[in-house]
C-alpha cells in the first residue's frame, strides 16, 4: 500500500512539473516578436573630476572663478548612449534660479566627424532616437542641417526631409559652441555669482538608444566666490572730446558713422570684456546699447535725449565674461544738430561772396555788382527769399562759425575774379575754413564751389580737400594757359569758355564783362581731373584749338545717391564773367543735381 502511494505522489509530481512547462511554453510563445527579453534597463550616468566632498577646497584652487569645466560619462548595459542631458541651478541671495535643460547629442565621434557634427538640442524632445539615426549617418564635417521644424528636420541638402519624427512641437537644434563643448562628454560652464558666497548644483543624466532616461542624474554641488569687477575708463582723447561743438546728425552716412568714443577695460582675471554705452539717461534699460567688443563707439544725435544742440554725456560700462559689471564712466560733450538735418527743416542757402571789392570798370567788378549779379540768377531759380549773401571784403564780417553753417543746407562759395585773391587772409579759403567746410560736408551739407582754386590761393589742404570731397586728382592737373610767365605773347586769351555736360549749358564768357582782347583774362584756371564717381560737366573751349588744354575738364561734380550725404558741383571759373542766361540755367541744374 505504502508503495502504490509512492508511486502515485512520482506521478503526480510529473504531472504538475509537464503542465508548468506547458503553460511556461504557451506563455513564451505569445510574446511579441520585438519584446525584450529582460526589457530595457535605462542608461547611468556619472560626473567624473569632481569629488563630492571636495567642491569647495577644489574650487578655491581654481582661482575662484565662476567658471569650471565638468566632464561626464554614461552607460548602458543593453544598448548605448545617445545623448546626455544637463542644467544646474543657481542659488544667491536668497534666490533660487533653475537653468532651462539642454541636451547634446552624442554623435562627434562618429564617421569621423569631429566636433563640428555635435548638436545640441533645446528641452527634452521625443525624438532623440530618430535624431540620433540621422546624424549617426553623416560623415567628414556637415553643416547642412539648420533646425527642426515641426516635425521634420530641415537641411540645406538636397532633399527637405531626411525622415518623418512625428508630431514634435518646441524641437530646434544647433551645432554645439566650441568654447563650452569640447566634446558631448564635457562642457565649461559660467555659473551667475553675484554675492559673495554663491550655491550651485549641476545635474545631468543619460539617454540610451531606446529613449530611455537615467532616473537619478549625477549632480555635484559647489560654491563659488563673487567674481572681480572690471574697470573701465574712457580715453580723453576720444575724437568727440577734441572739438568743443561738433557737429551731429539722426542718421550715419558714408562720412559721418557719428561721434567716435574710445575706452578700454582693466580686468584682472580675463581679457574677454563686452562693453555697453548710453547718452544722457542710465536709468533706463532702453537707453544701454546692445554689448559689443570693440573698444569703441559712434554715436549719432538720434541718441541724445533729448534731440537737441548743446551739451550731452555719455556713459560706458564693461562686464567680464562672467556677467559682471564694472563701473560706470562718463565724460561730457557738446555738439549741434543742423537745422537741415530736422525733418521739417526748409531748405536755405548761404552764398559767400570770397573776392575782393574792385573798381566797378570793365572786369573789376566791385562787391555791389557781383551781389545784383547772384541776386538776379537766385530769383531766375526760385530761390528767392531763401538765400542770404554775405561779402567777406566787408571788414565786419566774419567768416561763418561752424554752428552757422549748419543752419544752411546748402553753401555757394564764390572767387569772381580772374587772379587768384593773393594778399589777403579774408579772402582766401585757407585751411581753417576747409576744415570747417569738411566738417560740414561729412554731416550731410551740400557745397557750389565757383571759381578757379590752386594750392597757393587756398592753403596747403586743398589738394586734400579737393581728393576726399571734390573726387578731384589736383596731383594729376596743371594751370591752363595764363599762370606761366610768357602769358602776354598768347596764353593769357586761350579761354573762352566750357562747353557742358550731363546737362549743363555751354558757359561762354560774356564780351560786355570781360573783352576777349583784354590782357586781364580769367587766370588760374585748372584741369580739374575728375576721379572715382566725379564726372566732369565741363570741357574748356580754347580760342586757338590748343590740343593741349582743348576739352580739358574745368567742372566736375560728385552727385552722392544717399539723401542726407553731401553733393557738389564744382565750376573752375568765374562765373560773373560768363553770359547771365547761361549762368542761370547752370545754377539751376546745379540745385537740380544736389537736390535742393
Amino acid at each position: 500500500m505504502k508503495r502504490f502511494k509512492r508511486l502515485f505522489q512520482l506521478q503526480w509530481f510529473i504531472a504538475a512539473a509537464l503542465v508548468f512547462l506547458a503553460v511556461v511554453f504557451l506563455q513564451s510563445s505569445c510574446r511579441y516578436p520585438d519584446s525584450p527579453a529582460n526589457g530595457n534597463s535605462p542608461p547611468e550616468t556619472r560626473i567624473s573630476n569632481i569629488p563630492p566632498n571636495d567642491t569647495v577646497a577644489l574650487y578655491i584652487r581654481q582661482g575662484v572663478i565662476p567658471e569650471f569645466t565638468l566632464f561626464w560619462l554614461g552607460d548602458d548595459a543593453d544598448g548605448y548612449v545617445i545623448a546626455y542631458k544637463y542644467h544646474w541651478t543657481d542659488i544667491y541671495r536668497g534666490t533660487r534660479i533653475v537653468n532651462p535643460t539642454t541636451t547634446i547629442l552624442n554623435v562627434a565621434n562618429l564617421g569621423g566627424a569631429g566636433l563640428l557634427n555635435s548638436i545640441i538640442v533645446k528641452g527634452t524632445p521625443r525624438s532623440l532616437p530618430e535624431m540620433y539615426r540621422f546624424f549617426s549617418t553623416l560623415t567628414g564635417v556637415d553643416t547642412a542641417v539648420i533646425r527642426i521644424i515641426g516635425d521634420s528636420l530641415a537641411t540645406r541638402r538636397p532633399f527637405a526631409v531626411p525622415y518623418k519624427t512625428g508630431i514634435v512641437v518646441g524641437d530646434s537644434i544647433s551645432g554645439a559652441d566650441s568654447s563650452v563643448h569640447r566634446s558631448p562628454t564635457t562642457g565649461r560652464f559660467i555659473f551667475e555669482s553675484p554675492a559673495d558666497s554663491n550655491m550651485h548644483r549641476f545635474e545631468v543624466s543619460s539617454v540610451d538608444n531606446n529613449g530611455a532616461e537615467d532616473m537619478t542624474p549625477a549632480f555635484v554641488n559647489f560654491w563659488t566666490l563673487k567674481s572681480p569687477e572690471p574697470i573701465v575708463r574712457l580715453l580723453s582723447t576720444s575724437p568727440a572730446f577734441q572739438d568743443t561743438n561738433q557737429l551731429a546728425i539722426r542718421n550715419t552716412t558714408d562720412l559721418f558713422p557719428g561721434l567716435q568714443f574710445n575706452f578700454f577695460s582693466q580686468d584682472r582675471s580675463t581679457d574677454d570684456i563686452v562693453y555697453s554705452w548710453a547718452v544722457d539717461d542710465t536709468a533706463n534699460a532702453s537707453s544701454w546699447s546692445p554689448y559689443i567688443r570693440d573698444q569703441f563707439a559712434f554715436v549719432t544725435a538720434s541718441s541724445f535725449k533729448p534731440i537737441v544742440s548743446g551739451w550731452h554725456v555719455f556713459y560706458v560700462r564693461a562686464k567680464n565674461r562672467w556677467g559682471v559689471l564694472s563701473n560706470i564712466a562718463e565724460g561730457r560733450f557738446k555738439a549741434t544738430i543742423p537745422a537741415f538735418n530736422d525733418p521739417s527743416y526748409v531748405p536755405r542757402i548761404l552764398l559767400i561772396n570770397s573776392n575782393r571789392s574792385q573798381n566797378g570798370t570793365l572786369g573789376s567788378p566791385d562787391s555791389n555788382q557781383i551781389k545784383s549779379f547772384y541776386t538776379e540768377v537766385m530769383d531766375s531759380v526760385g530761390k528767392s527769399g531763401r538765400y542770404d549773401i554775405i561779402t567777406m571784403a566787408t571788414p565786419s564780417v566774419t567768416f561763418p562759425t561752424q554752428t552757422v553753417l549748419g543752419t544752411y543746407s546748402t553753401i555757394v562759395y564764390l572767387v569772381e575774379q580772374k587772379l587768384r585773391p593773393v594778399g589777403d587772409g579774408r579772402l582766401q579759403l585757407n585751411n581753417d575754413r576747409l576744415a570747417l567746410l569738411g566738417r560740414y560736408l561729412r554731416v550731410g551739407g551740400k557745397l557750389i564751389l565757383v571759381g578757379p582754386q590752386d594750392t597757393a590761393s587756398v592753403g596747403g589742404n586743398f589738394p586734400a580737400f579737393a581728393y576726399d570731397f571734390l573726387h578731384e586728382d589736383t596731383s594729376r592737373s596743371s594751370f591752363i594757359p595764363g599762370s606761366t610767365a610768357n602769358w602776354k605773347q598768347n596764353n593769357n586769351l586761350d579761354f573762352v569758355g566750357a562747353r557742358g555736360q550731363f546737362g549743363y549749358p555751354d558757359l561762354m564768357i560774356d564780351a560786355a564783362k570781360l573783352p576777349s582782347d583784354s590782357l586781364g583774362a580769367v587766370r588760374h584756371i585748372r584741369k580739374y581731373v575728375a576721379r572715382g564717381f566725379g564726372q566732369t560737366i565741363g570741357l574748356f573751349d580754347s580760342r586757338t584749338n590748343d590740343p593741349e588744354w582743348e576739352n580739358a575738364s574745368v567742372a566736375v561734380r560728385f552727385i552722392n545717391p544717399q539723401l542726407y550725404t553731401y553733393s557738389i558741383v564744382h565750376f573752375g571759373f568765374p562765373l560773373y564773367y560768363v553770359q547771365k542766361s547761361a549762368a542761370i540755367q547752370a545754377m539751376r541744374k546745379a540745385f537740380t543735381d544736389i537736390r535742393q
